[in-house]
């Protein structure tokens, strides 16, 4: 493995590692409400198994990246902004709509960058590897959607803020 593709498999860890840590803060956050409570809880474990899954690519050492330094640099601005959210999130609290639309948005951003990670990598079993990231940030913006639907109709048991 060479060094700009360890780079770039330490940056989606990294990335990842930082959504689970906002889905925590969120669970937090929402400890009283049962629902958001559940929903955050599960969706930054589910990050953290994908920060896993890097780990273990990362040790795998036969993933190589094929893109250039404009790609290295797109993976660094992507975690500039998800560090972002996170650092904004912890400043103050949030309240549920926001906080999931704001996790929709990182989502979206997520299947985007892992889409992207697709192209930059060699071969069709490290492309696959992405690819899975990608159905499972898009699982992730269903239920977040879902969940932001449920709480704009009153059906959450909260008042859409």
């Amino acid at each position: 493995m060479n060094t700009q593709t360890l780079d770039i498999l330490k940056i989606c860890k990294n990335i990842e590692e930082i959504c689970a840590e906002l889905y925590f803060l969120y669970a937090e956050q929402f400890r009283d409400e049962p629902f958001l409570h559940k929903l955050w809880t599960k969706t930054a474990r589910e990050e953290l198994n994908h920060a896993n899954i890097i780990k273990l690519a990362i040790n795998c050492q036969e993933v190589e990246f094929i893109g250039n330094a404009e790609s290295l640099a797109k993976y660094h601005e992507g975690e500039k902004v998800i560090q972002g959210v996170l650092t904004l999130a912890k400043a103050s609290q949030t309240t549920p709509l926001k906080s999931l639309e704001s996790a929709i948005e990182v989502e979206e951003r997520l299947a985007a960058f892992h889409l992207d990670a697709v192209v930059d990598f060699r071969n069709n079993q490290d492309a696959g590897f992405f690819e899975a990231l990608i159905n499972s940030d898009r699982q992730h913006v269903e239920a977040l959607i879902s969940a932001r639907d449920s709480i704009m109709s009153g059906q959450a048991g909260f008042a859409a803020e």
